[in-house]
């Protein structure tokens, strides 16, 4: 339990690493930060809620043994966290600020390889 609860850390910290290194490029900084701070506004009551729910729905079946109900409900508040987490930067990425509307310097041109 205490390797995949490592794991889960990590994986949050890649996570949280990788939503402010994937910022689009070109969007005026003061609404990708509110819509960043809305992102985490939503993931971390929706992780604890799941978690919390998930606890005491667990403890009142099964009072005798509190274990493995507080790791699945930590693993469980982790995971939709992630998944908010997914769900924000996709929605800010193509919704939010869609690649038509940013400034045109930050306009990637398409790749383009050797054969044409």
């Amino acid at each position: 339990m205490a390797y995949m609860t490592v794991m889960l850390v990590v994986l949050l910290g890649v996570a949280v690493w990788l939503y402010f290194h994937t910022n689009p490029p070109g969007v005026p900084a003061r609404r990708l930060a509110i819509c960043n701070a809305l992102v985490f506004l939503v993931a971390v009551p929706a992780g604890i809620a799941v978690g919390s729910v998930l606890y005491a729905g667990a403890i009142a079946a099964k009072g005798d043994q509190t274990a493995l109900p507080i790791y699945l409900s930590i693993m469980a508040g982790g995971t939709v966290f992630l998944i908010a987490m997914m769900l924000g930067g996709m929605v800010r990425s193509f919704f939010v600020f869609p690649p038509e509307k940013r400034t045109a310097s930050a306009q990637v041109p398409p790749y383009r390889t050797p054969y044409g």
